[in-house]
């Protein structure tokens, strides 16, 4: 089979990565935008075969399907793993350590600042394990971040031992973390497999990267992501069954039909011209503020005010995306162009040398 052609020019392939990142935040907002808006008896009512989770769900997978498909360009291109988490983390800690602070404020608990319980709470948000240490959160949809480490973290790891490009390797290993993952939950204790998903939709969005650079012919690139999602198909099964807690099979499976749909679609037509619309390309540019900002004001709205239902949806996201305009200007971009400032230092003396 030929190859897909060759990668094409970067301003068109981050316009149409820009417009799922925005996208992916929408669908976020919605469905924690829903979730408080006291529509719930009404969806329940009129939709009772699928949760507004569900959106939030798909638009996380579509988050994970766009890390795993830049993540491979971020760290080869520039071929410095101490570099590649150096600007991941002018990237990620700033705005997230804003954010932290305000829900703080934004809950009215200032006195926790002065508290012996501070300094533990903070330290545990800033390795990203909060949930995991029973810390209160104070970081709405954290979560992912913590998922986003364990990604970068892995795929630095192949990368050092050059196993990056070792696609057998990588399917193998990855159905096989899968496979025992899923044995355990059925049989000693139920493991976080909707999570373990979402890790495998880093390296499916990977495998759409390696097609679209021309790394892998059609056949190849059909072989490893169809296994990669009849696995994640696998994982939501074995959760259903293992999990008597769990929302329906058929919730979780919308989602990633949801969010697996949106992908392939707007990858196969990552060529049009339609993503380089200025508001699709600053969406996706503020995206990472829109996720995050979002929390903080459904908080506000429940405290101090009395909206409910449509109101409240709209007042979300009217107040949330001005505010993630700021917030990425002052907040996000300075750190940004800092790590782009010494990517472009570290250049300067390896092409002195040739």
């Amino acid at each position: 089979m030929v190859g897909a052609p060759a990668i094409e020019n970067s301003g068109q392939r981050f316009a149409f990565l820009d417009a799922l990142r925005g996208g992916a935040a929408l669908l976020v907002i919605t469905a924690h935008s829903l979730e408080h808006s006291k529509f719930t008896e009404l969806w329940n009512g009129l939709f009772s075969w699928i949760s507004y989770g569900a959106f939030g769900v798909a638009g996380v997978a579509v988050f994970f399907f766009v890390s795993g498909y830049i993540i491979p360009i971020s760290l080869e291109k520039r071929g410095d793993i101490k570099l590649f988490f150096i600007s991941r983390a002018l990237r990620i800690y700033p705005l997230y350590i804003f954010i932290y602070f305000l829900t703080i404020l934004a809950s009215g608990q200032i006195n926790f600042l002065f508290s012996p319980d501070f300094l533990p709470n903070l330290t545990a948000h800033l390795l990203f394990v909060q949930e995991y240490v029973k810390q209160q959160n104070y970081v709405g949809g954290s979560w992912t971040l913590s998922l986003e480490a364990i990604w970068y973290i892995g795929f630095a790891f192949l990368f050092f031992t050059k196993l990056n490009r070792n696609n057998i390797f990588i399917i193998v290993s990855v159905t096989g973390v899968c496979l025992i993952a899923q044995a355990l939950s059925l049989f000693v204790t139920p493991l976080p497999l909707g999570r373990l998903s979402m890790l495998v939709a880093c390296v499916t969005g990977m495998f759409f990267y390696r097609y679209s650079a021309g790394q892998m012919d059609l056949r190849q690139f059909t072989f490893f992501v169809s296994t990669l999602l009849l696995t994640i198909l696998a994982n939501l099964t074995v959760r259903t069954f293992a999990e008597s807690d769990n929302p329906s099979m058929l919730n979780d499976l919308i989602a990633w039909v949801i969010a697996t749909t949106i992908f392939i679609f707007v990858f196969a037509n990552r060529h049009s011209r339609f993503w380089n619309a200025a508001f699709l390309r600053w969406l996706g540019e503020v995206s990472y503020s829109l996720y995050l900002l979002h929390s903080v004001i459904i908080i506000l709205l429940l405290r101090l005010t009395p909206l409910t239902g449509l109101w409240f949806i709209l007042t979300v996201f009217i107040t949330t995306i001005p505010l993630a305009l700021l917030t990425f200007k002052y907040i996000e971009t300075p750190p940004i162009k800092l790590g782009r400032s010494l990517a472009n230092t570290r250049r300067q003396p390896q092409n002195q040398n040739i």
